[in-house]
């Protein structure tokens, strides 16, 4: 979230899904991780309310995060807008978030899957290269 705001992601980087929508949506992705220098897609993002917004991020062990393999995976957070960054604005998606020398690392693995604010995140499976995830809004 921070790297899309300082502007280290562009906006095509980041794909955000529209809940406004009444019925079940249904979306799959191929997320790059945050950590690797390319133009794939980084960020999922669903908005909740006016002000909140969970985001999705693949975490691997690359560039300037290096912790050891196990650690890898999907992160999921939620960003509260309202809130300054010593407020608490972000808060991990999970009952047990994992830190991974001094990174936060993914709290989701492969076969892994979450349900908050009526979204249900599932980690799909993983390449060298990319995440696969999907994402059921409603």
């Amino acid at each position: 979230w921070t790297r899309w705001l300082i502007g280290w992601l562009k906006d095509n980087q980041v794909h955000c899904i529209n809940k406004e929508n009444p019925r079940t949506l249904v979306t799959t992705h191929e997320l790059s991780p945050v950590e690797v220098n390319d133009s794939n897609l980084k960020m999922i993002a669903v908005p909740i309310d006016a002000n909140k917004i969970v985001v999705i991020e693949s975490r691997r062990n690359a560039g300037m995060d290096t912790f050891d393999s196990k650690y890898e995976g999907l992160v999921a957070y939620l960003v509260d807008t309202s809130k300054g960054m010593d407020q608490g604005a972000i808060t991990m998606l999970s009952d047990t978030p994992k830190m991974a020398e001094g990174s936060i690392a993914g709290n989701l693995t492969v076969g892994g899957s979450l349900e908050k604010y009526g979204i249900t995140i599932k980690y799909l499976s993983k390449n060298d290269t990319f995440d696969y995830v999907q994402v059921i809004v409603g």
